[in-house]
This record gives C-alpha cells, structure tokens and sequence, in this order.
C-alpha cells in the first residue's frame, strides 16, 4: 500500500493489558509503514476492577497511552459514555480501534458513529457471532425467579423491542406488563437531565448498544468467520481476513524451557502439567455448573486417570484472585496463577488444556496439544465449531469425563486423528500462523485512514479527560 503523505492519529482501547498487546502488534506494523502516523492507546480498566491496566505496554514500547479516569463511586452507564465522549474530544482520532463491541466498547462504537469516525474492530478472542448477538439482561432474567424479572427489566436503560418478546415468553408470560415497564424505562431516562444524549437517544429509539458487528470495518482471524458474517448479511466489503493478532506474539517469543515455567508457578518439573483457563463464563452464558465445581471436577478426573500431573488454573485477566480461591482452598495441590505473556509456553509444554469456554482454548490448537473441554457446565453447547471438526475432546456428562481424559492421554490412534483435525479447525479459526497479521490489519486501518482524510468533526477540546501517559524517548 503506498503510505507517502498519509498522516493520521490510530486510536486504541482497551480494558486489559491483553488487549493492549494486541494493539501493540498492530501499532508496531502502522509504524513500520507509515511512520508519521500516530499509535495511541486508551486504557478503560479503571472502569473494570480486577483488570491489569495496558497503559506500560504501549509506554514501554516508544508509544503514547491514556487512561480514562476512575469512575466515582455510584457511577452509572451514563457516566461511562460521557468519559468516552470526553477521551474521544481529547484524542482527536482519526480512526478509533476497538478489541470488540462488548460493554464501554459497544458505546464508543455509537459515539464514532455519531461522529462519522471510522472505526475497525479487531478480533480479541473467541468470536462466535451467536453468543455476541445474544444479550445480557436476557439471560440474567432467564435465571432470574419471576418475581425479580420485572426488577431486572426496570433496572436496564435500553430494553429492545427483541429483548422484551423474549422476556415475556421465557418468563414474564405477560404483555402489558413488559409494555408498561419498557415504557416506564424509557420515560425516566428520556427525560433525565443529566444523562448523556447519546444514551437518551439509544434509550428513546429501543434499540440497544449491543454486538452486531457494526463496525465500519472488521478483522477475523480465519475464513470460517468471514463466512458466518456474510451469511448473517454483513458485506464482505466490510470484512478483512487478517490472521489471528495473539499468535503474532506467540510466533515472535521464544518459547521458555519447562523448568523455568515450573518454577514460576511452583510446579514439579518431573511430572506433566495440565492447563487449565479458567473463563467468566457466568456474564455470558447460561451456566449449567458453578464453573468452580467445574475446575475441580477436572482435577478429580486427571487425579483419577494420571495420577501426579501437575495441575495449573490460570485466570482470566478479567476476573480478581480472590475468584479462583475456592479452588486453592479445597485441593491444595492445584495451583493457581495467571498466563498473560507465558500462555504460549505453558500451552506448548502442556500435557493436556482444559476448559468451559474460552478463546484460549482455541489458540492451543496451535501448540498441537490436546484439548478436553467441559461442555456439560454449559446449557448451550460451546465451542460448537471445535466439536464439529472434531478438533477437541468434548465432555457433555460428568459420568463420561474420566474416560474422555483416558482417551486423550493414552489412546494413540485417537489422539493421532484429534491432532491432525486440530490442524485444519486451527487454518480455519485462526487463519495462517505467520507472524503476520498485525501487518495485515495495519493495511485494513491504513485503507480507512486514506478513505476518510483527516478528521475534522470533533468540537476543538481544551484538554483531554483522560490522564496522559507520555511515552520514553
């Protein structure tokens, strides 16, 4: 792509450092090309307790970082999309990247909207176009007693129209009710005063903030996601096949040696370990087991089958430390810590990866280990894609779990079909695995950057909101 005279200000966010590895890939390929071109990334986790901000990533790498002002104590919604508004006045962006449309994310892509900002969407994880499609407050009162529904119904802001026909067949059973209580909602929002328009608007017009895949432009790892997208009716216009942006970093770090791993996580370097990535699955799906039951079902198994493994239970960078001590409590042998920048070297020395749900999962088809995953603690069946290409081993009963685990340990003829199926679902999720897709994406943002020309649409701020965080010389 000729990038002579293209200028320009790329803006990331991001709630976790994960994410802003993610981007780092991405910012290191927009530099490479187009030098003038200005990398910064927003750090929302102040937002989201018990996430590592990613503000020293980009620092430490030569680049300009902000971070968005804590939220004061009883904060809502509301508040969150007036600090977005105030960080994207201050950035000035002229094409504003996001890791997915989930949460602040879903509001920011309605402010660049609002604002004719161009925006792309990079893949973060796992992307299943069902399970982003479906929304929250829909499986909280699924679970929810009927007597706390309604509670559930007046408490959210931006109940659709969709949201209350599946509420009131799946549990209010009653029309009225749900008219009057979405009109309710939309009533006292609409006329609060000191909500942000943006808000009033999505409120008054029914519709919700929710993952649609709207961005202006979208990066997938693979072609089976492009092509789930254009059958959902996207444009393939809109859709770039870029690679998977974290099996850039695996491809670029060197693999540590198993004793080292060890020692940081206070394993017996003599015996096999088994990962296991533990995944919030309780925001998003409708859970069949408390998922800490899950691990420790897992654990049982293993003991049952290789007596000895090591066993590792590393966190989901979202989730506190204080989640996973259930588990420490009840089997002292397991250990507990988190992955981060180690994930690729625990995957590739691994003796067996285990989960619920979880992109992780997916990423260990390309150390080629086996994979067992817990399907039973899920109502809805997960990882359906790696059960279909028969590229895992699904447990959907508790009573079939120790041998599903002898299966993928001992029976050889076995493994050997798992291993070579993984190789062709890991092509397909995850497209080509050549240290390349953060050059890839850089093109997609580049493309829209040359499209749009400079921006010129935010009112001129004094100051941004967001706390600057100036990178080393």
């Amino acid at each position: 792509m000729d990038t002579q005279g293209l200028t320009g200000r790329v803006v990331f966010f991001g709630e976790n450092d994960g994410n802003a590895r993610l981007a780092l890939a991405v910012a290191h390929a927009l530099h490479a090309v187009a030098p003038v071109v200005a990398p910064v990334f927003v750090d929302v986790s102040a937002w989201y307790p018990g996430c590592a901000p990613g503000t020293e990533v980009f620092r430490e790498a030569g680049f300009s970082s902000a971070q968005l002002p804590p939220p004061q104590p009883g904060a809502e919604e509301e508040d969150l999309v007036q600090a977005l508004h105030a960080a994207l006045q201050g950035e000035q962006p002229d094409v504003v990247v996001i890791p997915h449309e989930l949460g602040y994310a879903a509001w920011l892509l309605e402010l660049c909207r609002r604002f004719h900002v161009p925006t792309f969407e990079i893949q973060h994880g796992e992307y299943i176009p069902e399970y982003f499609s479906r929304d929250p407050v829909v499986v909280e009162a699924r679970m929810a007693p009927p007597d706390l529904a309604l509670d559930l119904l007046e408490r959210e802001k931006w109940l659709a129209g969709t949201q209350a026909r599946v509420l009131r067949d799946l549990v209010l059973g009653g029309r009225s009710m749900v008219r009057r209580a979405r009109a309710s909602v939309r009533r006292r929002v609409t006329t609060h005063p000191a909500l942000h328009p943006l808000v009033k608007e999505t409120v008054a017009a029914g519709c919700s903030p929710g993952y649609r895949f709207r961005a202006t432009r979208v990066g997938v790892a693979g072609d089976y996601i492009r092509r789930r997208l254009v059958d959902m009716g996207m444009e393939d216009s809109r859709i770039q096949v870029t690679g998977y942006l974290r099996a850039d970093e695996f491809h670029a770090h060197q693999v540590l040696p198993y004793a080292e791993l060890c020692a940081r996580y206070g394993l017996d370097p003599s015996r096999p370990t088994a990962v296991y990535f533990f995944s919030p699955v309780e925001e998003g799906y409708l859970v069949a087991r408390d998922p800490i039951l899950a691990v420790q079902d897992a654990h049982d198994a293993l003991e049952r089958v290789q007596p000895g493994w090591n066993f590792l239970v590393l966190n989901h960078p979202r989730l506190p430390d204080s989640r996973l001590s259930p588990i420490t409590s009840s089997r002292p042998r397991i250990r507990v810590g988190r992955g981060g920048a180690l994930n690729w070297s625990l995957m590739v020395h691994a003796g067996l990866v285990l989960g619920i749900a979880s992109s992780t999962l997916t990423e260990a088809l390309l150390a080629k280990r086996p994979v067992v995953t817990q399907n039973y603690a899920l109502c809805n069946v997960a990882n359906g894609l790696l059960v279909e290409l028969q590229a895992v081993v699904p447990v959907f009963h508790r009573v079939h779990f120790e041998e599903q685990l002898a299966r993928a340990l001992t029976d050889t003829p076995f493994i050997t079909r798992v291993l070579a199926n993984l190789e062709h679902a890991a092509r397909e999720l995850l497209g080509p695995f050549d240290g390349r897709a953060g050059a890839r994406t850089a093109e997609g943002i580049l493309s829209l950057l040359r499209e749009k020309g400079r921006a010129t649409w935010f009112t001129p701020a004094s100051h941004s909101s967001a706390v600057d965080v100036a990178p080393r010389s």
